[in-house]
């Protein structure tokens, strides 16, 4: 269940400048919520309110009234579909940090994909150069655990 009371870094009395920026700012983090639980069609602020565990539609539209948006609603969502409180509030991808040892294999690989592409003269055409690109791209997906994926 969410908290009201407790909003995150964005105070209900403000000035009509700071409100609409501060309401845009709202509009924006409930919007990256309704995203991230792959929300869509008709009563999407209804949608949130069900996952959410709160009243109804009326309190997610009171959220951005009053230039805030609790904290535990954050937290519901990061617990429920796995996403960074980083992105839910400034919509950029977290910065991720990884071990000196991910680093200095990462750094093998690569030197790897360049000798043998010279040693094959890969780097001579655009499909060879494509081709160690993609090994390349390969090899950081394996060793960070991670995939790159269109938008």
């Amino acid at each position: 269940m969410v908290n009201e009371d407790s909003g995150v870094g964005l105070d209900s009395a403000c000035s009509v400048k700071k409100c609409d920026e501060k309401s845009n700012m709202v509009k924006a983090i409930i919007n990256r919520m309704c995203i991230a639980y792959g929300l869509e069609g008709r009563d999407i602020r209804g949608q949130l309110a069900d996952k959410l565990g709160v009243r109804s539609a009326g309190t997610v539209k009171s959220w951005v009234y009053n230039c805030r948006v609790p904290y535990d609603a954050m937290l519901i969502c990061k617990a429920d579909v796995g996403c960074s409180l980083d992105w839910l509030l400034t919509g950029e991808p977290p910065l991720r940090e990884y071990g000196f040892a991910i680093g200095e294999k990462m750094v093998s690989s690569i030197k790897e994909h360049l000798h043998n592409s010279t040693r094959y003269q890969l780097l001579s055409s655009e499909s060879g150069i494509t081709a160690v690109a993609e090994n390349i791209i390969s090899d950081i997906e394996s060793n960070l655990n991670m995939k790159f994926v269109k938008n």
